[in-house]
């Protein structure tokens, strides 16, 4: 196969549809090229990036403590406080 035959069967299996097919046969070998270059550099052919730096501490997950003896609040209603802080 020529190079630009490659090309022309890389570009029609991008999609699986009958009509990119027949569009990509009447593609002109400048397009194909175009297409092929463009998917070339999608596909990972081309320098890939610098992997990030480890961080410098890694992340723990900490389990929260109460810090006293005293038993957890109960939650508020919505609006239970609300007589407290009025609005002017």
């Amino acid at each position: 196969m020529t190079p630009e035959a490659i090309k022309r069967q890389f570009v029609s299996d991008l999609y699986s549809g009958a009509k990119w097919k027949q569009r990509v046969e009447k593609m002109t070998d400048a397009q194909i090229t175009a297409i092929y270059l463009d998917h070339q550099k999608d596909t990972g052919t081309q320098k890939s990036p610098e992997p990030e730096p480890p961080q410098e501490f890694p992340l723990v997950d900490i389990p929260v403590v109460a810090d006293s003896d005293e038993p957890a609040q109960e939650s508020f209603l919505p609006h239970q406080n609300e007589d407290d802080f009025p609005l002017y």
